[in-house]
């Protein structure tokens, strides 16, 4: 049971690399990538990015300690001011 959980946890986190991966010039052009109710679709250094609404920030330990962001620790950056979920 804990391998067949591990595996699908390995596949979801590959799923959301290759959708947080997507290429842009504008947000218009993201597609594939879905966010969550507190974030909007953004175009960030030419990668669609999920943008948290509220989301300011002076460090990425400022992203790292923000609650109830289905986005996960890995992927979530500082980017501008603004909290973004990609890799890096």
């Amino acid at each position: 049971m804990k391998t067949v959980l591990v595996c699908a946890i390995a596949v979801f986190a590959v799923f959301l690399g290759l959708v947080f991966s997507e290429t842009c010039t504008t947000s218009s052009e993201c597609v594939s990538i879905q966010c969550d109710s507190v974030t909007t679709v953004q175009c960030t250094n030419g990668t669609c990015t999920c943008e948290l609404v509220d989301g300011y920030c002076d460090s990425r330990d400022d992203c790292l300690n923000i609650e109830n962001w289905f986005c996960p620790a890995d992927f979530r950056h500082c980017i501008d001011q603004r909290c973004r979920c990609r890799p890096i």
